[in-house]
């Protein structure tokens, strides 16, 4: 386990602790790689957890491992969109190493507060007007009058969507 004291050799920095207190537990635009050492890797998924936490909801993940458990636990239990496999940082997340969609600006999605998850790329930066045509028939259940709720000539009963609505509400108040 690392100690409280701080080194340092070359650009690896050895800390223990994720936080406010400690600024390289956060994603770090520099050469300076934030070391932690822990007991075991089911360990080392709550310190990656801790740290997702803290700075990086939804952003990326890096796990190094020849177990497929292990990579199978960080794949799906973490808070990120892009879990890179034995490689690069840098190169893996970006798409050079992963052949994830080429990127230089990484995506955290809704749980990091962007709007995609996806390496954003030019096609994220233009508007397209679709003009679509019907190229599939609807289900013909759905064309039954009365089977679907809505549409033209098909409006719902005022009556039964009050009625719907004062139920749902009262279940609600029940809570």
């Amino acid at each position: 386990m690392a100690t409280m004291v701080r080194w340092c050799t070359g650009s690896l920095v050895w800390v223990d602790r994720t936080g406010r207190e400690e600024p390289l537990s956060r994603e770090k635009l520099t050469t300076v790689l934030g070391w932690y050492e822990v007991d075991g890797w089911e360990a080392g998924c709550d310190r990656c957890v801790e740290l997702i936490q803290f700075g990086g909801r939804g952003h990326s993940l890096v796990v190094h491992a020849n177990d497929e458990k292990v990579v199978m636990a960080f794949g799906l239990e973490k808070p990120v969109f892009r879990i890179a496999v034995n490689t690069m940082a840098t190169l893996g997340a970006i798409g050079m190493t992963t052949k994830i969609m080429p990127s230089l600006t990484l995506g955290s999605g809704g749980i990091g507060g962007a709007i995609t998850g996806d390496n954003v790329t030019v096609y994220h930066l233009f508007n397209v007007k679709n003009l679509a045509y019907e190229a599939v028939p609807p289900p013909e259940a759905a064309l039954r009058p009365g089977s679907v709720p809505a549409g033209p000539g098909r409006a719902p009963d005022p009556q039964h969507v009050a009625k719907i609505v004062e139920e749902v509400t009262r279940e609600i108040l029940k809570a």
